[in-house]
């Protein structure tokens, strides 16, 4: 009944894409058609009870073939067999440490750092180990979780990150916007953000991140006027404890000043280095966008081949709603160190600085 409903409905979506072209957020009017919420609350009922017919072990939002990852362990130089010699030798490692025996970690997460860190597992050894430093060192951000998948509240409401379903040379292009900044909040924002991250840990695989960034509803004071320090240890969150490379940050300028733009990236200058200032690219049009990162990979709504982004919210608030994914996020909180049992107890060393250090990435 479900697949008769879908195929009548995705049938009558065709013709109404025929009558309709989209620009931007919003859909031009057209005459004596559904409305394509509709089609967002069928489609979204498709997906809810797809997911609970899914296997526990799985991720609707990744999605990543054979193929694609034969090509990746190539690019970084790693075989199946070097993988898993890495991934043993790693957990021999993980649980000699005394800061972080007790924390827990999984064959997927180790094999991904190995895939970051390039074939290198001293590398990935040391990755692991901060990244489970800064998770202990943000515990408002990591530890209060639960009570945000325990609301009935949506999770994806004013802020939105979403993921691609297709990988794009390898790479993740990930769509971030914010749909109101009045009510903007950089801590409810990078607790979501860090809930996103352990789901991609676990069900993710890809070479790096290409961001999308829609900047039409950001308010400069917004930004400004948010808790600095907040914002410091995200950043040595992704800067020195994830690390994943982001190739480019592309950020869309439809409505919002490009001076405005330009004040926001000054802005977050003050807590990254040159070198991702570098990749960040500001196009005034989205026509512009599409010189970089092909239409096919973009949402419906931004003139892609990709679902609406209303659909992709959807999926992403079904998947975390299932009682398997809240299950892993909340036990994902467990994966911090011990600071305290450090043998050299150096991590509080850049949070007691008063400056804002640069940080590099790779």
């Amino acid at each position: 009944m479900i697949g008769l409903l879908l195929h009548y409905h995705l049938n009558k979506l065709t013709i109404f894409e025929k009558k309709i072209s989209w620009h931007g957020n919003y859909p031009r009017k057209a005459a004596n058609i559904i409305h394509p919420k509709t089609y967002v609350q069928i489609f979204s009922q498709f997906l809810f009870c797809r997911s609970k017919n899914m296997g526990k072990d799985e991720c609707s939002l990744f999605h990543c073939t054979e193929k694609e990852k034969a090509e990746i362990r190539k690019e970084v130089g790693v075989t199946e067999a070097a993988i898993n010699d890495g991934v043993d030798a790693i957990f021999e490692w993980f649980n000699k440490q005394p800061h972080l025996a007790e924390a827990g970690l999984t064959r997927v997460h180790a094999e991904m750092m190995i895939i970051i860190s390039k074939g290198s597992i001293e590398r990935a050894k040391e990755k692991i180990d901060n990244l489970y430093k800064y998770r202990a060192l943000m515990p408002e951000i990591l530890q209060t979780r639960k009570e945000l998948l325990c609301s009935p509240e949506k999770i994806w409401d004013t802020y939105t990150a979403l993921p691609m379903q297709k990988l794009y040379e390898n790479r993740r292009i990930f769509f971030l916007f914010i749909k109101d900044s009045t009510d903007l909040n950089n801590l409810e924002l990078y607790r979501r953000t860090l809930m996103l991250i352990d789901l991609r840990m676990k069900y993710d695989y890809m070479r790096g991140d290409i961001w999308i960034l829609d900047l039409s509803n950001v308010s400069l004071m917004q930004v400004m006027t948010q808790n600095l320090m907040i914002y410091k240890k995200i950043a040595l969150f992704f800067m020195k404890g994830l690390n994943w490379r982001i190739h480019a940050v592309h950020c869309i300028n439809n409505s919002a000043p490009v001076g405005l733009v330009q004040r926001l990236i000054d802005f977050v200058g003050s807590f990254i280095s040159p070198l991702i200032l570098s990749r960040i690219i500001i196009h005034d049009s989205i026509e512009d966008l599409y010189k970089h990162v092909p239409k096919d990979c973009l949402p419906e709504n931004y003139g892609g081949k990709e679902p609406h982004t209303d659909i992709l919210r959807e999926r992403m608030e079904n998947e975390m709603r299932r009682p398997e994914i809240t299950k892993y996020l909340m036990d994902c909180t467990k994966m911090v160190s011990n600071e305290s049992l450090r043998p050299r107890d150096d991590h509080s060393e850049e949070y007691l600085s008063g400056s804002f250090k640069k940080l590099e990435f790779d």
